[in-house]
C-alpha cells in the first residue's frame, strides 16, 4: 500500500515537473522572445533606424498592442524626422536665397564703391595738379620772397660792413696820421725856436712808430683783401718748426719782457718739417702770439705747445689773459672786431690779426679754432700741413682738409 502511495507521489512530481518545463517553454515562446524582439526594435529605434521593422505586430495580445504601438511611435517619429529635414532644406534653402540676395548687394556695392573710387581718383588727380600748380606757385612766391629778403639782407650787411669798415679805418688810420702831423709839427716848431737835433730824437720815434704801425695796416689789409679774393698764389717749401717758431717769437720778446710775461715753447716732434709758405705762416702764427701778449696782464705765461697727428702738425696758443666771452668767439674772426668792439676799448688794434691768421692758415689747408671764458685764458689750436715728399698732392699744391 505504500509502495503505491510513493509511487504515485513519485508520478506526480514528475508529471507537475513536467507541466511546468512545458509551460515554461509555452511561455518562453509566447512572451519572453516576443519582449525580447520589442526590446532590441525599441533599442535600434532609439538609435535612430527609423526604417526598421516593428515585430509581433500581427499578435493580438498585450504583446501585439505593445507592437503597434512602438509601430506609432516610430512612424510619428519618422515624421517628425522628415519634417525635421523639410525645415533643414527649407532654411538651407532660405540662407542659400538670402546669401545670394547679399552676395547681389555686396557686387551692387563694391561696383557703386568702384564707381565712386574712381570717381574720387579723378577728382583727387585734378586737386593734385590743382595743388600742385598752387604749391610751384607758393614756392616759387616763397624763393622770390627768401631772394629778395636774402638780397636785402645782403644789402644790409655790406652797408653795415661798408659803416663798419669806414669808421674802424677812419680810427685806425687816423691815430698814426694824427701822431704823425703832430709830432711833425712839433719838431718843426722846436727847430724854429732853435731846440738841439738830439732833444729831437723822442718825437721822431714816435713818428717813425706811428708810420710803421701805420704801413702795417696797410699791409694787412692787402693781403687780407688778396686772400679773401683768392689772387695771391702760395709757394710753399717744407719749413723747419723751430726756425718758424724763432721768427715768430721775435717780434714779440720785446713786449713780453716789458709786460713780464714768460713765453714757454714745448715743441714735440719738431724735426717734422711744415709745408708751407714761409713769410705768410711766419705772419698768421705771429699775430696770434701777439695777442697772447696784448690781452695777458703781467706777470703771466704763455705756452705754446705742439705735436703731429696723422699728417698735420698742432701747434696750440695758451695764455692766462682776460678771455673772452663764447658768445664773441664767432664775431672776433671777423674783420675789425674784438670782443670790446668800442672806440673807447681797452686795447689797441685793427680786429684783423685773427681774421688775417684764420684765413691763411685755412688757404694752406689747415684749420683754427679758438675757445675760451672771462677770465679764463684763451686757448688758440690750429693744425698745418706737414711736408710729405711721397705725397704728390702737396707737389701739385693741394692740401686737403683737417679732419
Amino acid at each position: 500500500m505504500r509502495k503505491d502511495i510513493k509511487s504515485k507521489l513519485i508520478f506526480a512530481i514528475l508529471f507537475g515537473a513536467f507541466i511546468m518545463i512545458v509551460a515554461g517553454l509555452m511561455v518562453n515562446n509566447s512572451i519572453t522572445r516576443p519582449l525580447g524582439r520589442l526590446r532590441r526594435a525599441m533599442r535600434s529605434l532609439a538609435d535612430g533606424n527609423i526604417n526598421m521593422s516593428v515585430p509581433e505586430r500581427e499578435r493580438r495580445d498585450e504583446i501585439g498592442d505593445m507592437a503597434n504601438a512602438l509601430e506609432v511611435f516610430r512612424e510619428i517619429y519618422e515624421n517628425q524626422r522628415r519634417m525635421e529635414r523639410a525645415q533643414n532644406e527649407a532654411e538651407k534653402r532660405l540662407r542659400e536665397a538670402e546669401t545670394a540676395r547679399l552676395n547681389d548687394q555686396v557686387e551692387a556695392t563694391a561696383r557703386a564703391m568702384e564707381m565712386l573710387d574712381r570717381k574720387v581718383q579723378e577728382r583727387t588727380r585734378e586737386l593734385g595738379d590743382s595743388n600742385d600748380a598752387l604749391r610751384h606757385e607758393i614756392e616759387k612766391r616763397t624763393a622770390a620772397e627768401i631772394d629778395l629778403k636774402q638780397a636785402l639782407q645782403a644789402i644790409e650787411l655790406a652797408s653795415s660792413a661798408k659803416s663798419n669798415f669806414l669808421a674802424h679805418m677812419s680810427h685806425e688810420l687816423r691815430t698814426p696820421l694824427n701822431a704823425v702831423l703832430g709830432f711833425s709839427e712839433l719838431i718843426k716848431n722846436k727847430i724854429d725856436n732853435g731846440a738841439e737835433p738830439k732833444l729831437l730824437l723822442p718825437y721822431m720815434d714816435i713818428i717813425s712808430s706811428a708810420g710803421n704801425t701805420l704801413l702795417d695796416l696797410v699791409e694787412t689789409i692787402l693781403d687780407l683783401t688778396k686772400i679773401g679774393n683768392k689772387i695771391e698764389d702760395i709757394d710753399r717749401h717744407p719749413e723747419s718748426i723751430p726756425g718758424l717758431m724763432d721768427d715768430v717769437m721775435k717780434p714779440t720778446l720785446a713786449k713780453a719782457q716789458d709786460k713780464q710775461i714768460d713765453i714757454v715753447r714745448d715743441l714735440s716732434e719738431d724735426d717734422l718739417p711744415l709745408y708751407v709758405e714761409r713769410n705768410m705762416i711766419v705772419r698768421a702764427l705771429t699775430n696770434i702770439l701777439c695777442n697772447a701778449v696784448k690781452f695777458t696782464p703781467g706777470p703771466s705765461t704763455v705756452t705754446i705747445t705742439g705735436y703731429a697727428e696723422g699728417a698735420f702738425y698742432k701747434i696750440c696758443f695758451k695764455d692766462e689773459g682776460i678771455g673772452i666771452h663764447p658768445d664773441d668767439v664767432e664775431r672776433i674772426m671777423e674783420p675789425f672786431s674784438q670782443a670790446d668792439s668800442t672806440f673807447n676799448r681797452r686795447f689797441e688794434g685793427s680786429g684783423l690779426g685773427l681774421p688775417l691768421a684764420k684765413r691763411i692758415i685755412e688757404l694752406h689747408g689747415g684749420s683754427l679754432t679758438l675757445s675760451s671764458n672771462p677770465g679764463s685764458g684763451t686757448l688758440v689750436v690750429i693744425t698745418l700741413p706737414l711736408y710729405q715728399p711721397k705725397d704728390q698732392s702737396q707737389e701739385s699744391g693741394f692740401v686737403g682738409e683737417t679732419t
